[in-house]
């Protein structure tokens, strides 16, 4: 995901300020699954579309390159489409939804991306509690409180986002 794209997410969603888990996070951006019952058919699902388009429209196109490179994705990716060959598009919206989860837990958190951290079940079993005991000490090494000028708070910056958009803020 590039840098316009990573601000435009936060600028639309105000820096996630407004949502306390990622369900309302993804409602707001309109990528939350409803039951869609017209008529006959019984027991569809789709996304809702009432959120924020704008949203759902700058993370389309980072979810197509990163269903097909990222190795978490490919497989997220992949384990939809096998169930059902015709659902590629709906994979790719997963995708999106799966994103937006991806910016709003580094977002709030202030961490930096890892693209060897597992997802889902292989995490549990790939770490035990005293590993992630021990190496919590060791996650703020090489971070530094800066001012964030879009939070107007203090930030832990170790990413290239929130560090390239003070350098940018300064320069002007």
């Amino acid at each position: 995901m590039g840098l316009i794209t990573a601000v435009t997410v936060l600028c639309e969603t105000n820096g996630f300020r407004l949502f306390d888990n990622i369900r309302q996070a993804a409602s707001y951006a309109g990528l939350d699954a409803v039951l869609k019952e017209p008529g006959k058919f019984k027991g569809r699902t789709g996304i809702s579309r009432k959120g924020n388009a704008a949203v759902r429209q700058c993370l389309f196109m980072p979810a197509l390159p990163v269903a097909g490179h990222n190795k978490n994705m490919q497989a997220f990716y992949a384990g939809i489409v096998e169930r059902n060959p015709q659902t590629g598009r709906k994979a790719i919206v997963a995708c999106m939804c799966k994103l937006l989860t991806l910016v709003f837990v580094l977002w709030k958190k202030e961490e930096e991306y890892d693209e060897n951290y597992l997802w889902g079940k292989d995490a549990d079993k790939a770490q035990t509690k005293t590993d992630r005991r021990a190496e919590a000490p060791s996650a703020d090494k090489g971070k530094r409180d800066t001012a964030c000028p879009a939070l107007d708070r203090p930030c832990r910056t170790a990413h290239g986002l929130r560090s390239s958009l003070n350098r940018s803020k300064s320069t002007e």
